[in-house]
């Protein structure tokens, strides 16, 4: 069945939306490279409780997150383990964006700092995130 002129012009707008989507994607990744900062971030919990770690102080330092310079966090959450798997889930998130969600959730009161336990320095602290929350998804 043919689709009607209507139907027709949705979906070439779809299309075109989606083009230009794809082409900035492709832009920050291989030409972005020089001019954009990422900070890697890998959660092997993530996976399990739908939850990702957000450093922000190590001792009686700000750290983290909330001093970083990358423009971009990627957060690796698909739980592989072992030093050559490769990542299978990466969330991207502009950082400033997060560190904004990040800090008017604490602010309401859903998010409290914690100390993060099993990690390599016990005198780190931070947030633990609904990713949900992170990626600035409305529930309703």
């Amino acid at each position: 069945m043919k689709p009607s002129p209507k139907e027709r012009s949705k979906w070439d707008f779809e299309l075109a939306y989606g083009e230009k989507q794809e082409t900035a994607v492709l832009d920050l990744l291989w030409t972005g490279r020089d001019k954009v900062r990422f900070e890697i971030k890998s959660d092997r919990k993530a996976h399990e409780t739908g939850n990702i770690f957000v450093e922000t102080q190590d001792g009686p330092r700000t750290s983290g997150l909330m001093v970083s310079t990358a423009d971009w966090v990627v957060y690796d959450i698909a739980g592989r383990h072992g030093l050559d798997a490769k990542p299978k889930v990466l969330l991207f998130m502009e950082r400033e964006s997060l560190v904004a969600r990040l800090q008017e959730l604490v602010r309401s009161g859903r998010l409290r700092p914690r100390n993060a336990k099993g990690s390599d320095q016990s005198s780190v602290w931070g947030l633990v995130v609904p990713i949900l929350d992170a990626l600035g998804v409305k529930k309703k």
